[in-house]
């Protein structure tokens, strides 16, 4: 047989193999496993996740190697400083969450402890209240104002806005409209999933790639990364924020 095995082809044999199909499968979900600690430990972040994120898909979910990727991921979400920049208190709730009341505050922020370049962002949110609003802001200098338009993720209350605009959960602010408006209702969790690679930038959100769009030539090509909570009602938890490296996708 010429060639890489096919999936579905593998996973027939393998099941037909019965409690050694089964042993192969916990097999080789250690060694992704332990492939994922090692990157992590070296600080290849970017390599630890995506082998973290292939553990499930090869041993099967609620097994005993899944739950341990799992349990490793979560250990990341607190190897993140964040610096609170502004007037605004922000609250931390019971999981952890950073929390935004509904109170405006002028120029407030969770602003990234390090500078990047070309990164990936993952994380999960909520907004609470009909003129709730937030957002990810990319690649700021971290002082005076944030630069908005052209730099930001819009994330906001508007899961029932059917025209798409660049003021969208989902748009390049002021800039580019989403594809689609994924959001989910209010008080509901979701994930949101960013990607820059020089001036591109591409976003998913609760799994559908909702942008694909080109940064403007203000942007810089380095700087930090920030939470908005400048108009309130919203909260992030579960934030992993780090570099890539050639090849990750």
């Amino acid at each position: 047989c010429q060639g890489k095995l096919q999936q579905p082809v593998a996973e027939g044999w393998f099941k037909k193999a019965g409690p050694e199909g089964e042993q192969f499968d916990e097999r080789l979900a250690a060694r992704v496993l332990h492939q994922a600690k090692g990157e992590l430990a070296r600080g290849n972040t970017s390599a630890g996740i995506a082998f973290l994120d292939a553990v499930t898909p090869v041993a099967g979910p609620n097994t005993s190697a899944a739950n341990l990727a799992t349990q490793q991921r979560a250990t990341l979400y607190d190897t993140l400083t964040w610096n609170m920049k502004g007037p605004r208190k922000w609250q931390r709730g019971e999981q952890g969450e950073f929390i935004a009341d509904s109170k405006r505050e002028n120029g407030s922020y969770l602003v990234s402890d390090q500078t990047y370049e070309d990164f990936e962002l993952t994380c999960e949110w909520k907004v609470q209240g009909r003129t709730a609003m937030g957002g990810i802001l990319l690649r700021q200098s971290g002082n005076g104002k944030p630069v908005e338009k052209g730099a930001k993720i819009q994330l906001a209350n508007d899961p029932d806005l059917k025209k798409m605009d660049p003021f969208t959960t989902g748009a390049l602010f002021g800039v580019t409209s989403p594809d689609s408006n994924a959001g989910l209702p209010e008080g509901k969790w979701n994930t949101l999933r960013i990607q820059v690679r020089g001036k591109d930038v591409k976003g998913w959100i609760n799994g559908t790639e909702v942008l694909k769009a080109t940064l403007p030539d203000t942007i810089p090509d380095s700087g930090h990364v920030m939470l908005d909570g400048v108009v309130g009602g919203i909260s992030y938890r579960k934030v992993l924020l780090y570099g890539l490296v050639d090849g990750a996708k």
